[in-house]
């Protein structure tokens, strides 16, 4: 088979691990309810890497290009038992204890402790909706090797990534270059973190919630205002930015799901970072101008996050370029999967850190909730208590005289 290069995304991943910023991984937590069989997981657990090319491809230098190395048949994942007592925090160590080589595959790990099972996958071949495909395709799976002792998913074609025209590739740089121009840096308080230092040492983490009446409120301020929930989560972030830090004009980058029609059942790192650049968010007027600035960098979103950085030239920076504040925004719905005697529903996990120097995750289900994130050694680790306060008083104040 002649190999296939690697996309935009994987080469992003690939090189920053060739550069020594550490694995970033994403790990899976799907619930067991009802019959736990090991030996019929572990063939679910085939079955599924063996659907997805994803799961089965390690990354190679072919000459000075990046391409994909797949593996026709893989034996999947071999199960591990996982102590009773062992944290989750503790889980992606335990399961990553041996590095993952991304020459060889096998960028897929399985750990099982009682009705937990716990999937460990490096981000290079899997995103945050790659976890409910893999979930749904998992039950199925699981269904067939309890009844008959094997499953057969079928393999599932990949499809080729989008390639951009000339004359577009024109506009959406010329686009980029003009939206960014000149746009600050966050406030670091004297401390920058660098790139590398993001994916490596400890992470400080404040949890937060939203009581479900409260959210209920603030959708439906979103929808009588004609916007989406997404843009009240990075109005009320960005404003706290700018109480906390005095960040009047900054950007924020945010994972956006790039999957063409057709890519809905696939399981790959699919995504892409828009930088969205916010001024005055927290001065009247902020909501509406955060709302325009978001159809703003959706309709201009096909080029990949290395592209616009180039087309900006920020120049080399030891913190990251253009950004370096983020939202993890997740709405997917966590569909519990019949699987005969069980079923399987994955459980929100939040982030590994490694992202940027301020992180804020948003899990919009009943009640949003989340984490804020900063590594320890940045200026923002000591101030994640007065940034979720200020979170907070901004989205309760919406809407209100």
């Amino acid at each position: 088979m002649t190999p296939r290069p690697a996309s935009t995304c994987e080469r992003r991943f690939w090189f920053a691990e060739q550069l020594g910023a550490g694995t970033r991984s994403v790990l899976l937590h799907v619930e067991i309810d009802g019959l736990v069989d090991e030996a019929a997981l572990g063939e679910a657990l085939r079955a599924v890497c063996l659907r997805h090319e994803a799961l089965r491809t390690g990354f190679v230098l072919h000459g000075a290009s990046l391409v994909r190395r797949v593996h026709a048949e893989p034996d999947g994942p071999k199960l591990v038992r996982l102590p009773p007592e062992l944290d989750l925090a503790d889980v992606p160590g335990a399961l990553t204890a041996v590095p993952f080589d991304l020459a060889e595959g096998g960028l897929v790990r399985a750990g099982l402790r009682g009705g937990d099972l716990f999937v460990v996958v490096h981000h290079i071949v899997f995103d945050g909706l790659s976890g409910q495909v893999f979930t749904a395709d998992l039950a199925e799976a699981y269904r067939q090797a309890l009844d008959s002792g094997r499953a057969d998913l079928g393999v599932l074609p990949r499809r080729p990534e989008p390639v951009i025209a000339a004359s577009r590739r024109a506009v959406l740089e010329r686009h980029w270059r003009d939206r960014l121009a000149d746009v600050p840096e966050l406030p670091d308080f004297g401390a920058p973190t660098s790139l590398r230092e993001l994916t490596r040492g400890p992470v400080v983490e404040h949890a937060w919630h939203c009581p479900v009446a409260e959210t209920d409120r603030l959708r439906a301020h979103a929808m009588s205002a004609g916007m989406s929930v997404f843009a009240v989560a990075l109005w009320a972030y960005a404003s706290a930015l700018g109480d906390v830090g005095g960040a009047e004009d900054l950007c924020v980058g945010t994972v956006f799901a790039d999957r063409p029609p057709g890519t809905e059942r696939e399981i790959g790192c699919l995504i892409n970072m828009l930088p969205i650049r916010l001024t005055g968010a927290g001065r009247a007027g902020g909501l509406r101008r955060t709302w325009q600035s978001t159809v703003d960098a959706l309709t201009h979103s096909e080029l990949p996050i290395e592209d616009i950085v180039a087309a900006c030239a920020p120049g080399t920076r030891r913190r990251m370029p253009l950004y370096q504040a983020t939202l993890l925004y997740q709405s997917w719905p966590r569909t519990r999967h019949d699987a005969g005697p069980a079923r399987l529903r994955s459980r929100p996990v939040s982030p590994r850190g490694g992202y940027a120097e301020v992180l804020l995750e948003v899990r919009d289900g009943e009640q949003w909730q989340g984490v804020f994130q900063a590594p320890e050694r940045g200026g923002w680790a000591g101030r994640l208590d007065a940034l979720a306060g200020a979170f907070a008083e901004r989205l309760s104040g919406l809407g209100r005289p």
